[in-house]
């Protein structure tokens, strides 16, 4: 199982506990595969998050590994939110937010042909 907690926000220790408390506590007491992926966490809160088997991964880091990837490879990865977004969360307004961000930043990307305007 793999779980996935995301903030737009930064984290710390006065945070930490209220925005992440749930993964953990599912990555203390199950063998699930938690990330906590975050706009940005100071050192103090990705100890805090890493003690209780919580991997972090935030803006920086994740701007670093897509750095690396070809366009064919990050067009896979929007392909998968997509359909993650629409089929196992099944959640059409997730999809369009989605989408209007892709559109902002990559206006020629096949997927907008799935953007409702």
């Amino acid at each position: 199982m793999l779980s996935i907690e995301v903030k737009d926000k930064k984290i710390d220790l006065s945070n930490v506990d209220r925005e992440l408390g749930t993964i953990k506590e599912l990555a203390e007491n199950s063998t699930a595969i938690t990330i906590a992926m975050c706009k940005e966490v100071t050192e103090e809160a990705i100890k805090d998050l890493e003690d209780s088997n919580v991997r972090v991964v935030t803006d920086e880091i994740l701007e670093a590994e897509l750095e690396r990837w070809d366009y064919h490879k990050q067009n896979t990865a929007v392909q998968g939110m997509i359909h993650f977004f629409a089929n196992i969360e099944q959640n059409p307004s997730a999809v369009q937010r989605l989408l209007r961000f892709i559109k902002d930043i990559d206006p020629e990307n096949v997927a907008l042909v799935h953007l409702d305007e």
